[in-house]
């Protein structure tokens, strides 16, 4: 009798954030040194208002940004790249792009991830509730 085993890749499960969350990144960056919010919408998306101290790294034109080195990213970006140690904390329109970059992310290296999947919609909404 043969036994058939499973091997599962244990993958570390981003952590969900709600608008509480972020504000209280976004307000007290000094707080949070451990934590980015990065926006992954498109330029155009992101200046036309995005969370305060966020990074817009796209991910429909920019989906390997996150495994370019640092000096490629520096190039493309204008800003350094994050750290694997520190959190990513993705966000986008609604939650599908940061959905996907964050479990994309993983492949290049960040075990630590967040996901704030109400993204931009649900903080328009709080903010001027």
């Amino acid at each position: 009798q043969t036994r058939a085993y499973s091997v599962l890749t244990e993958t570390p499960v981003a952590k969900l954030y709600n608008y509480k969350d972020v504000k209280e990144i976004a307000s007290n960056p000094q707080s949070y040194p451990g934590s980015v919010l990065v926006d992954v919408r498109e330029p155009v998306e992101f200046n036309d208002g995005h969370i305060p101290g966020a990074l817009n790294i796209p991910f429909k034109s920019s989906p390997g940004a996150l495994d370019l080195s640092a000096e490629e990213f520096r190039e493309n970006f204008g800003f350094d790249k994050p750290s694997p140690e520190k959190e990513l904390v993705f966000y986008c329109l609604g939650g599908v792009r940061s959905t996907a970059a964050e479990e994309l992310a993983n492949t290049f290296g960040y075990t630590k991830r967040g996901n704030y999947v109400g993204s931009w919609e649900d903080w328009v909404a709080n903010e001027n509730a």
